[in-house]
Protein backbone atom coordinates (compact mmCIF):
# COMPACT_ATOMS: atom_id res chain seq x y z
CA UNK A 1 0.00 0.00 0.00
CA UNK A 2 1.21 3.58 -0.99
CA UNK A 3 -0.58 6.02 1.24
CA UNK A 4 -1.35 9.46 0.42
CA UNK A 5 -3.10 10.85 3.95
CA UNK A 6 -5.49 13.30 5.42
CA UNK A 7 -5.84 14.57 8.96
CA UNK A 8 -9.53 14.91 10.43
CA UNK A 9 -9.62 18.46 9.23
CA UNK A 10 -8.95 17.31 5.62
CA UNK A 11 -5.47 19.40 5.13
CA UNK A 12 -2.26 17.01 4.37
CA UNK A 13 -0.56 15.53 7.16
CA UNK A 14 2.61 17.75 7.91
CA UNK A 15 6.10 16.29 9.32
CA UNK A 16 5.50 13.40 11.18
CA UNK A 17 8.05 13.15 14.14
CA UNK A 18 8.96 9.49 13.82
CA UNK A 19 10.60 10.14 9.90
CA UNK A 20 11.82 13.33 11.47
CA UNK A 21 15.98 13.29 10.85
CA UNK A 22 18.19 11.69 13.11
CA UNK A 23 20.78 14.34 15.07
CA UNK A 24 23.68 14.90 13.02
CA UNK A 25 22.47 12.90 9.96
CA UNK A 26 20.47 12.79 7.21
CA UNK A 27 19.06 9.28 7.45
CA UNK A 28 15.79 8.92 8.95
CA UNK A 29 15.48 7.03 12.57
CA UNK A 30 14.10 3.75 12.22
CA UNK A 31 11.42 3.44 14.65
CA UNK A 32 11.53 1.03 17.53
CA UNK A 33 8.89 -2.04 18.42
CA UNK A 34 6.93 0.79 20.32
CA UNK A 35 6.63 3.00 18.25
CA UNK A 36 5.64 0.67 15.48
CA UNK A 37 3.06 -0.49 17.93
CA UNK A 38 1.79 3.03 18.35
CA UNK A 39 1.52 3.75 14.94
CA UNK A 40 -0.79 0.26 14.21
CA UNK A 41 -2.76 1.52 17.17
CA UNK A 42 -3.10 5.04 15.65
CA UNK A 43 -4.79 3.87 12.43
CA UNK A 44 -9.04 5.19 13.24
CA UNK A 45 -7.25 8.45 14.46
CA UNK A 46 -4.54 9.23 12.15
CA UNK A 47 -6.35 9.88 9.06
CA UNK A 48 -9.83 10.27 7.56
CA UNK A 49 -9.55 9.62 4.17
CA UNK A 50 -6.81 7.75 2.40
CA UNK A 51 -5.81 7.13 -1.35
CA UNK A 52 -3.72 3.73 -1.85
CA UNK A 53 -2.24 1.25 -4.52
CA UNK A 54 -2.17 -1.98 -3.74
CA UNK A 55 -0.72 -5.77 -5.55
CA UNK A 56 -1.57 -8.91 -3.35
CA UNK A 57 1.14 -11.76 -3.96
CA UNK A 58 -0.61 -15.13 -5.07
CA UNK A 59 1.82 -17.82 -4.59
CA UNK A 60 4.68 -16.89 -7.25
CA UNK A 61 2.47 -14.12 -9.11
CA UNK A 62 1.64 -10.56 -8.07
CA UNK A 63 -1.45 -9.08 -8.94
CA UNK A 64 -2.80 -6.39 -11.08
CA UNK A 65 -2.36 -2.92 -8.98
CA UNK A 66 -5.35 -1.88 -8.42
CA UNK A 67 -6.00 2.11 -6.74
CA UNK A 68 -8.81 2.61 -3.47
CA UNK A 69 -9.84 5.50 -2.13
CA UNK A 70 -11.71 5.33 1.14
CA UNK A 71 -13.46 7.99 3.34
CA UNK A 72 -13.90 6.92 7.09
CA UNK A 73 -15.94 5.55 8.27
CA UNK A 74 -18.06 4.20 5.64
CA UNK A 75 -16.82 4.56 1.57
CA UNK A 76 -14.68 2.82 -0.50
CA UNK A 77 -13.90 3.33 -4.22
CA UNK A 78 -11.39 0.78 -5.84
CA UNK A 79 -10.75 1.02 -9.65
CA UNK A 80 -7.83 -1.27 -11.73
CA UNK A 81 -4.97 0.05 -13.55
CA UNK A 82 -6.87 1.54 -16.64
CA UNK A 83 -8.96 3.10 -13.72
CA UNK A 84 -12.25 1.47 -14.25
CA UNK A 85 -14.39 1.48 -11.80
CA UNK A 86 -14.25 -2.61 -9.77
CA UNK A 87 -16.64 -1.83 -7.14
CA UNK A 88 -18.21 1.05 -4.58
CA UNK A 89 -18.55 -0.20 -0.91
CA UNK A 90 -20.99 1.63 1.40
CA UNK A 91 -21.91 1.14 4.41
CA UNK A 92 -21.77 1.79 8.18
CA UNK A 93 -19.34 0.40 10.49
CA UNK A 94 -20.23 -3.13 11.72
CA UNK A 95 -22.07 -3.41 15.42
CA UNK A 96 -21.68 -6.68 17.28
CA UNK A 97 -24.39 -7.50 19.91
CA UNK A 98 -25.33 -10.26 22.30
CA UNK A 99 -28.27 -11.45 22.29
CA UNK A 100 -30.60 -11.22 25.47
CA UNK A 101 -34.13 -11.10 26.46
CA UNK A 102 -34.42 -7.32 26.99
CA UNK A 103 -33.98 -4.38 24.53
CA UNK A 104 -30.95 -3.31 23.26
CA UNK A 105 -29.56 -0.59 23.51
CA UNK A 106 -27.07 0.82 21.16
CA UNK A 107 -23.24 0.82 21.70
CA UNK A 108 -21.61 3.62 23.67
CA UNK A 109 -19.84 6.00 21.28
CA UNK A 110 -15.92 5.16 21.60
CA UNK A 111 -14.00 7.62 23.73
CA UNK A 112 -10.89 9.23 22.96
CA UNK A 113 -7.70 7.65 23.15
CA UNK A 114 -4.84 7.91 25.25
CA UNK A 115 -2.15 10.14 23.13
CA UNK A 116 1.93 10.08 23.51
CA UNK A 117 3.87 13.04 23.16
CA UNK A 118 4.38 12.94 19.47
CA UNK A 119 0.25 12.27 18.96
CA UNK A 120 0.50 8.69 18.44
CA UNK A 121 -2.27 6.31 20.42
CA UNK A 122 -0.83 4.77 23.72
CA UNK A 123 -3.81 2.93 24.33
CA UNK A 124 -6.89 3.17 22.16
CA UNK A 125 -10.36 3.47 24.39
CA UNK A 126 -12.19 0.38 25.75
CA UNK A 127 -14.62 -1.68 23.50
CA UNK A 128 -12.98 0.41 20.30
CA UNK A 129 -13.79 -2.04 17.39
CA UNK A 130 -13.90 0.38 14.21
CA UNK A 131 -13.96 -1.40 10.84
CA UNK A 132 -13.15 -0.30 7.79
CA UNK A 133 -15.37 -0.61 4.54
CA UNK A 134 -14.12 -4.27 3.26
CA UNK A 135 -13.44 -5.30 -0.51
CA UNK A 136 -12.95 -9.02 -1.39
CA UNK A 137 -11.70 -10.08 2.24
CA UNK A 138 -10.93 -9.28 6.02
CA UNK A 139 -7.05 -8.70 4.96
CA UNK A 140 -8.35 -4.90 3.54
CA UNK A 141 -9.67 -4.50 6.73
CA UNK A 142 -7.00 -5.77 8.80
CA UNK A 143 -4.06 -3.50 6.62
CA UNK A 144 -6.11 -0.36 7.43
CA UNK A 145 -6.33 -0.49 10.99
CA UNK A 146 -4.16 -2.98 12.16
CA UNK A 147 -4.65 -3.26 15.98
CA UNK A 148 -3.71 -6.88 15.59
CA UNK A 149 -0.14 -5.91 15.08
CA UNK A 150 -0.11 -3.08 17.81
CA UNK A 151 -2.01 -5.43 20.92
CA UNK A 152 -1.95 -9.00 19.24
CA UNK A 153 -0.31 -11.71 21.58
CA UNK A 154 3.30 -12.30 20.46
CA UNK A 155 4.12 -16.09 19.41
CA UNK A 156 7.17 -17.16 19.90
CA UNK A 157 9.74 -15.80 17.58
CA UNK A 158 10.84 -17.39 14.27
CA UNK A 159 14.64 -18.28 13.99
CA UNK A 160 15.39 -18.56 10.34
CA UNK A 161 19.28 -19.43 10.57
CA UNK A 162 17.82 -21.97 12.55
CA UNK A 163 15.10 -23.18 10.76
CA UNK A 164 17.28 -22.94 7.84
CA UNK A 165 19.67 -25.26 9.07
CA UNK A 166 17.24 -28.12 10.00
CA UNK A 167 15.74 -28.40 6.89
CA UNK A 168 19.07 -28.86 5.11
CA UNK A 169 19.90 -31.49 7.16
CA UNK A 170 16.52 -33.29 6.98
CA UNK A 171 16.92 -32.74 2.99
CA UNK A 172 20.30 -34.99 3.05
Amino acid sequence: MVPRSRGHDGSPLGADPLAGEAAGSRTPPVPDADDFRALARSSPWRWTTLRLTERRRHDRTWSEPVHAWLRRPDLLRVEDAAARLLDVVRGTPTVSAVLGSGPWDPPPPVGDPVLRTDGLVAVRPDGAHLEDPMWQDHRWVAELDPAELADGRDGPPLELERRRRSQARRQR
